[in-house]
């Protein structure tokens, strides 16, 4: 949340962004897919701290593929914006190879956090398993219908605002790398490259 605002406040000051209400309601649309990054890096630190060396290799290949794709279905939007224009058969190519990686995300990592035992020492973080995919289709159709009136907005801005806003989206978004997620619980997750 901090950097969120951290973002916002230097859009404002550097750039004079005029548009954060078109930023917010991505923002908004995007929950799930946000709330997914962070349930995700969750299960990652809970299987860093727990789980052996072959296993955490399967974790960080499933969470590869994971992040791939969520970068992938971003950098759609990213582009999207800075092109002001949304192909919605690339966007639904997206989110079915999306909702398929956290499927075998899922299917690979939850047995291995269970394999664990029944009853983790008190300082392992539970995992929060198995990572939903229902938002993905959902989050599909409301950029496809909602996209002629971002349209509407994003012609009306310069390229230069066009391009904060893509930055911000994707600051604010983007999945960060298997090894930049740390294990003490830090919040900060740096931006990965769509």
């Amino acid at each position: 949340m901090r950097a969120w605002v951290l973002t916002m406040g230097l859009c404002l000051a550097a750039t004079g962004c005029t548009h954060p209400s078109m930023f917010d309601r991505l923002q908004s649309q995007a929950q799930g897919f946000e709330h997914a990054r962070d349930q995700t890096m969750a299960v990652v630190r809970a299987a860093k701290s727990d789980i052996d060396p072959m296993g955490l290799d399967l974790v960080n290949v499933k969470y590869a593929a994971l992040q791939s794709k969520a970068n992938d279905y971003l950098g759609l939007v990213v582009e999207s914006i800075s092109t002001n224009s949304f192909d919605a058969s690339k966007s639904a190519a997206d989110a079915a190879a999306l909702s398929k990686a956290i499927d075998g995300f899922n299917g690979t990592v939850q047995p291995l956090l269970q394999a664990r035992g029944a009853s983790p020492a008190p300082q392992i973080v539970q995992a929060p398993l198995p990572i939903p995919s229902d938002w993905v289709s959902t989050l599909q159709a409301s950029l496809t219908s909602s996209w002629p009136g971002y349209g509407q907005t994003l012609s009306s801005m310069s390229a230069e605002q066009r391009t904060t806003l893509g930055e911000q989206v994707k600051n604010s978004l983007a999945w960060p790398n298997f090894q930049d997620i740390v294990i003490a619980g830090a919040s900060a997750h740096p931006a990965a490259s769509p």
